[in-house]
């Protein structure tokens, strides 16, 4: 029972000391540096006392010029392009399956990838990542037959 109530008195004694302590340090830094020292801490340079906050705020806006922008911007692109897929829709999904849109739905399209056998798969809108034209379609067999 002591002991409990010896704490009160402990924690308010080291409070007291840890306090004067930093007092006492205080003083010892603004002393040093006599009267233009504590004239110099409050004028803070060029731009006070957020100077330091500077080269944080240039970060920030070139961060988000260089990285978010164009990433929303992107977003907005696959957007669109995803909502004006239609039937006959030449596309190339996110795992390079190049196919012929049959049905489009809300949220799934289904692809021919076979002519001849007419075997067609059915992939989630979101998985196609373009719209191919005609010159992006005849491209690699071009390139192919120039290569042999």
């Amino acid at each position: 029972m002591f002991l409990l109530e010896a704490i009160p008195g402990i924690v308010s004694s080291s409070l007291a000391s840890s306090a004067a302590i930093f007092a006492q340090a205080g003083e010892a830094a603004g002393g040093a540096g006599g009267a233009g020292g504590a004239a110099g801490a409050g004028d803070g340079g060029l731009f006070g006392s957020y100077g330091m906050l500077l080269p944080l705020l240039v970060m920030g806006v070139a961060w988000y010029f260089l990285l978010i922008r164009p990433e929303g911007r992107r977003r907005s692109e696959q957007a669109a392009m995803l909502s004006q897929i239609k039937k006959n829709d030449r596309v190339l999904t996110a795992s390079g399956i190049f196919g012929v849109v049959v049905n489009a739905q809300k949220k799934f399209v289904t692809l021919r990838i076979d002519e001849n056998n007419n075997t067609r798969i059915k992939v989630l809108r979101s998985a196609i990542s373009s719209v191919l034209s005609e010159e992006d379609v005849n491209e690699p067999a071009e390139s192919g037959a120039a290569k042999e």
